[in-house]
């Protein structure tokens, strides 16, 4: 006799559509079950790990609605790394999907400045677009800051800008690499078990085998973003605080 194999069919709950009204309680349990399970692709809330995109955004590119994002979490994607939930309750998918819900839905601020003359001082004073990109204009050295506003808080970015290594993505972590006697510092890109890449502050990217290095070291104390804390008077620093926040993933 054979036996058929029992398939376990995750029904979506009735409150799927309610992403939006998650309680605390539920946001907090899926953010307990994203750090154990889902921050090693997608990084410590959601920013982003390297084998999974950052999610700490307002727009998902896989996810256009909260239908979508469950599907995505109950399923996986198939022929990419995303697995699906097979053991995973309902109701943890649902607290999960609250918790990814929530990355990237930071509440805009009435903030003090000027965005409009923020951008002029992004763009030209400030030198930011050196090492950042907005909207597909920039460098790529420092985070990508398209959607800054909706994931980060003003405060945040206001210390950022002032005390740039009080914290910062190990996405971005310096590095120094010695070989031959010589020292090579930059963004690290890649590090595997054979070899290591990085990014220095002109975007050159060099590439070394870990068996020619006589030492690599990670620079944490050390951010590659200056402070900018006697670049700007107090009214200039508002007006780009005001124009990052205003950065929320818009075109």
């Amino acid at each position: 006799m054979h036996m058929l194999p029992i398939v376990l069919i995750l029904a979506l709950p009735a409150w799927a559509e309610e992403l939006g009204k998650a309680s605390a309680d539920e946001i907090s349990k899926g953010k307990r079950l994203f750090d154990g399970l889902c921050a090693g692709c997608h990084g410590t809330d959601g920013a982003g790990g390297g084998v999974g995109p950052p999610l700490a955004r307002p727009k998902l590119a896989r996810a256009k609605d909260d239908d979508a994002l469950m599907q995505i979490i109950r399923r996986g994607i198939p022929g990419t790394d995303m697995p699906a939930a097979r053991q995973w309750d309902p109701g943890e998918v649902f607290q999960i999907a609250a918790y990814v819900k929530k990355l990237g839905s930071i509440p805009e601020e009435k903030l003090p400045g000027d965005p409009a003359a923020g951008r002029q001082i992004y763009f030209g004073k400030g030198g930011c677009k050196a090492c950042h990109t907005i909207q597909g204009v920039g460098g790529r050295t420092g985070p990508e800051l398209g959607s800054i506003g909706a994931q980060r808080s003003a405060s945040h970015i206001r210390q950022s800008i002032l005390e740039p290594e009080a914290d910062f993505s190990d996405r971005f972590l310096w590095v120094r690499l010695t070989a031959n006697g010589k020292s090579h510092e930059g963004v690290r890109l890649n590090d595997d078990t054979f070899s290591i890449q990085i990014m220095d502050a002109a975007e050159r990217i060099h590439s070394f085998w870990k068996r020619e290095l006589t030492a690599i070291e990670e620079l944490k104390s050390k951010s590659p973003m200056p402070s900018y804390k006697t670049a700007f008077n107090a009214a200039e620093l508002d007006d780009l605080v005001a124009f990052l926040a205003s950065m929320r993933g818009e075109p």
